[in-house]
Protein backbone atom coordinates (compact mmCIF):
# COMPACT_ATOMS: atom_id res chain seq x y z
CA UNK A 1 0.00 0.00 0.00
CA UNK A 2 1.39 3.40 -0.97
CA UNK A 3 0.67 6.00 1.68
CA UNK A 4 -0.89 9.23 0.51
CA UNK A 5 1.27 12.09 1.71
CA UNK A 6 -0.59 14.80 -0.20
CA UNK A 7 1.17 17.87 -1.53
CA UNK A 8 3.45 18.47 1.44
CA UNK A 9 6.94 19.41 0.16
CA UNK A 10 8.41 16.58 2.26
CA UNK A 11 6.22 14.02 0.48
CA UNK A 12 8.91 12.78 -1.88
CA UNK A 13 11.34 12.23 1.00
CA UNK A 14 8.66 10.28 2.87
CA UNK A 15 7.89 8.17 -0.23
CA UNK A 16 11.58 7.35 -0.72
CA UNK A 17 12.00 6.56 2.99
CA UNK A 18 8.96 4.27 2.97
CA UNK A 19 10.22 2.46 -0.14
CA UNK A 20 13.70 2.05 1.38
CA UNK A 21 12.29 0.64 4.63
CA UNK A 22 10.10 -1.83 2.72
CA UNK A 23 13.07 -2.85 0.56
CA UNK A 24 15.24 -3.41 3.64
CA UNK A 25 12.75 -5.05 6.01
CA UNK A 26 9.81 -6.13 3.86
CA UNK A 27 6.18 -5.28 4.38
CA UNK A 28 4.69 -5.82 7.81
CA UNK A 29 1.32 -7.45 7.36
CA UNK A 30 -0.46 -8.32 10.57
CA UNK A 31 -3.18 -10.98 10.29
CA UNK A 32 -6.66 -9.77 11.21
CA UNK A 33 -6.78 -12.02 14.27
CA UNK A 34 -3.69 -10.24 15.67
CA UNK A 35 -4.89 -6.68 15.09
CA UNK A 36 -5.91 -4.62 18.08
CA UNK A 37 -9.16 -2.72 18.20
CA UNK A 38 -8.49 0.89 17.07
CA UNK A 39 -9.95 2.28 20.31
CA UNK A 40 -7.67 -0.01 22.33
CA UNK A 41 -4.74 1.36 20.30
CA UNK A 42 -5.80 4.93 21.06
CA UNK A 43 -6.21 4.24 24.80
CA UNK A 44 -2.87 2.43 24.91
CA UNK A 45 -1.24 5.35 23.12
CA UNK A 46 -2.58 7.88 25.60
CA UNK A 47 -1.50 5.75 28.55
CA UNK A 48 1.80 4.94 26.83
CA UNK A 49 2.72 8.58 26.38
CA UNK A 50 4.15 8.50 29.90
CA UNK A 51 5.05 4.88 30.52
CA UNK A 52 6.70 1.84 28.95
CA UNK A 53 4.86 -0.16 26.27
CA UNK A 54 4.48 -3.33 28.34
CA UNK A 55 2.91 -1.36 31.19
CA UNK A 56 0.56 0.63 28.94
CA UNK A 57 -0.48 -2.57 27.10
CA UNK A 58 -1.32 -4.25 30.41
CA UNK A 59 -3.21 -1.18 31.65
CA UNK A 60 -5.26 -0.92 28.45
CA UNK A 61 -6.07 -4.64 28.72
CA UNK A 62 -7.12 -4.21 32.37
CA UNK A 63 -9.38 -1.27 31.51
CA UNK A 64 -11.07 -3.23 28.75
CA UNK A 65 -11.49 -6.26 31.03
CA UNK A 66 -12.94 -4.08 33.81
CA UNK A 67 -15.44 -2.17 31.65
CA UNK A 68 -16.08 -4.93 29.09
CA UNK A 69 -16.30 -2.48 26.19
CA UNK A 70 -14.93 0.81 24.96
CA UNK A 71 -18.49 2.07 24.46
CA UNK A 72 -19.52 4.51 27.19
CA UNK A 73 -23.01 4.08 28.65
CA UNK A 74 -25.43 6.86 27.55
CA UNK A 75 -25.52 8.43 31.03
CA UNK A 76 -21.74 8.79 31.10
CA UNK A 77 -21.62 10.05 27.52
CA UNK A 78 -24.10 12.81 28.39
CA UNK A 79 -21.97 13.90 31.36
CA UNK A 80 -18.74 13.85 29.34
CA UNK A 81 -20.23 16.22 26.76
CA UNK A 82 -20.78 18.79 29.52
CA UNK A 83 -17.16 18.73 30.75
CA UNK A 84 -15.11 21.82 30.07
CA UNK A 85 -11.68 21.32 28.51
CA UNK A 86 -8.83 21.65 30.98
CA UNK A 87 -5.10 21.81 30.49
CA UNK A 88 -2.99 19.21 32.21
CA UNK A 89 -1.89 20.49 35.64
CA UNK A 90 1.78 19.97 34.80
CA UNK A 91 1.42 21.96 31.59
CA UNK A 92 -0.02 24.96 33.44
CA UNK A 93 2.67 24.83 36.12
CA UNK A 94 5.40 24.88 33.47
CA UNK A 95 4.12 28.14 31.94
Amino acid sequence: MQLSFGTDPRSELLRRSQAALIAEFGRIIRPDDQRRNPVWTLVQGVIGARTKTAISNANADRLLAHFGSWIAPPALSARLVKLEPRAQPNAEAAC
